[in-house]
């Protein structure tokens, strides 16, 4: 078993490698003595399967140590800019010295409504001579997020050339991991700690020169004022987690050494929940959540091979209602088409394309590149045309997907909960 995680608590940790060591669960190594665990950071630990005995190696050296300065903002949750102790005014404020020379700057929100927002807002208020504004998000076209990703690749990537006119950023989650970029600065509403710190991960990242206003790495965090989370965030991220993030960065009192100071952050927000003398009563929610979701896990646990006699209860454990419930929504894969005089069409990289009734390989692939994906709670209740063509069924990656029909006169798809849903050549798919 292979284990990375560069924010992982130690409690996790050592729950996770105990697993192994003694077979928790009908699996692992079978050692049943209490074996001292520690997990050192930056570092890794060796568990012999043989012998049980759990070998640590580090911390290990690293030449990415750097200190990153938190500022931490509330600020009520509008995109309005003229709305004093706003969001949207303190963006502006934060994005000014770099929209006024240079500089590259990443705003990460949490949910994609607010990053579609925040990119209208930016766009609206500096015009087409100001920063370059890139939107990335999950609600993209494939074909689309593929482009955009590769353009700020090209300009802020470990190999990239940093452009000339100033460039802002707007994301979501899709930009914490497994994306090697640098910003001089890094904008982030509040998020669980784990994330701000991935997020914080894209500040400073190489050394490339930095423009005179970003001289050492920092990262803003703007909270809601009142209660958490804001309204527009619904249910992504926990409340406790949200909580305790929000208090451990009030206790700061000075810039966050990486990765030295990491793992007491991380075991802050995360460990303490589970003391009960610091329990509040989100934490029990969450506790209650957590225990819910272990249990659901159990009753969907893959065997061991010497155990599985019957393949059937490998697909037939768990009611699929339950999974949706308690291990959150599943997805489904969405293409919005337009009616013509004779079929419909659909967006695809090179402009608007006829929708096939019988796709060949080339078909397949453009399809897919223009499909997006989205809550399958969206489609509740949805007719018949949302289906794919008939033929559709017979091609595995084309039988899954709902067609949506954008009205030739609104452009939009009224879904049946009452909600539209377009897709926005520039913001991507827009529910309302």
């Amino acid at each position: 078993m292979v284990l990375l995680s560069a924010t992982l608590t130690g409690r996790t940790a050592a729950d996770l490698i105990g697993a192994y060591r003694t077979g928790a669960r009908r699996t692992g190594a079978g050692h049943t003595d209490q074996e001292p665990i520690t997990s050192p950071y930056p570092g890794w630990v060796h568990v012999s399967a043989t012998t049980g005995k759990v070998t640590p190696h580090g911390p290990l050296p690293t030449t990415r140590e750097r200190e990153v300065a938190v500022d931490l903002h509330l600020a009520r949750h509008t995109h309005d800019p003229a709305a004093p102790g706003g969001r949207a005014a303190r963006v502006l404020a934060e994005l000014e010295p770099a929209a006024s020379g240079t500089g590259c700057a990443l705003v990460v929100c949490n949910v994609v409504a607010d990053a579609q927002a925040t990119r209208r807002m930016l766009t609206q208020r500096w015009g087409e001579d100001g920063p370059q504004v890139v939107l990335l998000h999950a609600r993209l076209p494939l074909w689309q997020r593929i482009e955009r990703t590769d353009l700020i690749e090209r300009m802020v990537g470990s190999k990239g050339t940093r452009p000339a006119r100033p460039l802002v950023v707007v994301a979501t989650q899709v930009v914490e991991q497994s994306l090697d970029w640098d910003f001089d600065l890094v904008v982030s509403d509040l998020a669980p700690m784990s994330l701000l710190l991935q997020r914080a991960g894209r500040c400073h990242h190489h050394d490339h020169p930095r423009p005179a206003w970003a001289p050492v790495p920092r990262l803003v965090v703007l909270s809601p004022p009142g209660g958490l989370p804001a309204p527009s965030w619904g249910d992504v991220y926990d409340t406790s987690l949200l909580r305790r993030t929000c208090d451990a960065l009030r206790r700061l009192h000075g810039p966050i050494a990486i990765p030295g100071a990491v793992p007491g952050l991380i075991a802050d927000v995360y460990d303490a929940a589970w003391d009960p003398a610091r329990m509040d009563g989100d934490d029990a929610q969450r506790l209650a959540r957590e225990q819910a979701q272990a249990a659901a896990a159990d009753m969907v646990m893959i065997l061991p091979p010497a155990q599985v006699t019957d393949l059937y209860p490998l697909t037939s454990a768990l009611d699929p209602d339950l999974a949706v419930t308690r291990l959150g929504g599943e997805s489904r894969r969405i293409l919005p088409v337009w009616p013509t005089d004779t079929g419909w069409t659909f967006t695809t990289a090179d402009g608007p394309a006829e929708l096939p009734d019988k796709p060949n390989k080339e078909d397949v692939r453009s399809i897919i590149l223009s499909t997006v994906q989205v809550r399958s709670t969206w489609l509740t209740g949805a007719g018949p045309e949302t289906l794919p063509p008939s033929p559709w069924q017979d091609i595995p990656a084309l039988r899954d997907i709902a067609l949506i029909p954008q009205d030739k006169t609104t452009g939009r798809w009224r879904a049946p909960d009452g909600r539209t849903i377009c897709l926005d050549p520039v913001d991507g798919i827009i529910r309302e």
